[in-house]
């Protein structure tokens, strides 16, 4: 018998979604906004590769990696200033991001939902 070589788990870190209070989690290498798909969070979206600022919000405080984005969507002061757009977004570390844009009645269903 062979032994077979196992794939180490990506670290796992938890998105937290205010103002509504959501808690999601979202493995290293995956979107923020394909991690809510996952899960079946509903976040606001538009193209996801990062050309029309749909997901956009402000990141309040963690680690995370933006891939590549039109400056279109997120221009440089808006990033310098903490925002993030979540179709572009990889976390390094558990994160709490404020949304900018979303249906305050869908969030909160999804809120009451939550364990």
């Amino acid at each position: 018998m062979g032994q077979e070589m196992l794939q180490p788990r990506p670290a796992v870190h938890k998105v937290r979604l205010e103002p509504v209070g959501i808690e999601m989690e979202v493995e290293e290498g995956e979107t923020v906004l394909d991690a809510a798909f996952r899960q079946g969070v509903a976040l606001p979206h538009g193209c996801k590769e990062g050309q029309c600022s749909a997901c956009k919000c402000i990141l309040n405080e963690g680690d995370v990696e933006l891939l590549k984005y039109s400056t279109f969507a997120l221009s440089d002061p808006e990033k310098e200033s903490g925002q993030v757009l979540l179709c572009r977004t990889l976390v390094y570390s558990d994160i709490e991001v404020e949304l900018l844009n979303y249906d305050e009645d869908l969030l909160s269903l999804l809120s009451c939902t939550e364990k």
